[in-house]
């Protein structure tokens, strides 16, 4: 049998960027990557750093030869999430139908909130001449209430997460 050890794997330096719509985002791209042993991921409170500091490079500030005082050299992929949206419909229950003669035409349909979710996911390499990923993902659940159909939307959309990230970190062993 073929056992892969986790210290065979290249690390990679992962920066979680805060999500701007709630903590329950960051955690899921947290969740999705937490349990992989190839990460080592960096302390958030460096991620305002290294923010400005890929800001200024964008600007021209920061040049090369600046190599040994930049933070970035620390990071490999800086990882998103943007343009979330959640959003829900009702849709109203009707009892069952009967003709005249008593025989049933159509079932009860119950009452039911329907949930979706969606956003996209962004795998940014900090080396310069990298390209952004970007993936979408999105999420639905319905339930006969609305704070548990999004909820259960959002959940839909955390197991896209950790599929979209498995595919965007694939395993790589040293040889």
């Amino acid at each position: 049998p073929f056992f892969l050890n986790a210290d065979e794997f290249e690390r990679i330096k992962i920066a979680i960027v805060p999500s701007e719509y709630g903590s329950e985002y960051t955690a899921m791209i947290e969740s999705a990557l937490g349990s992989d042993k190839r990460y080592d991921f960096i302390d958030p409170k460096a991620i305002p750093g290294i923010l400005e500091e890929i800001e200024k490079r964008q600007t021209g500030i920061t040049e090369e030869d600046d190599t040994d005082k930049i933070k970035l050299k620390n990071v490999d992929f800086l990882v998103y999430f943007t343009n979330i949206s959640l959003n829900s419909s009702y849709s109203p229950g009707s009892p069952a139908t009967y003709d005249k003669k008593g025989n049933k035409l159509s079932d009860e349909v119950p009452a039911q909130w329907y949930g979706n979710a969606s956003g996209i996911i962004k795998v940014v390499p900090v080396n310069e001449g990298g390209t952004t990923r970007a993936y979408n993902v999105s999420g639905t659940g319905s339930d006969d209430s609305q704070n548990r159909a999004e909820e259960n939307a959002k959940s839909s959309m955390a197991s896209e997460v950790k599929s979209s990230l498995k595919s965007a970190f694939p395993i790589q062993s040293k040889i």
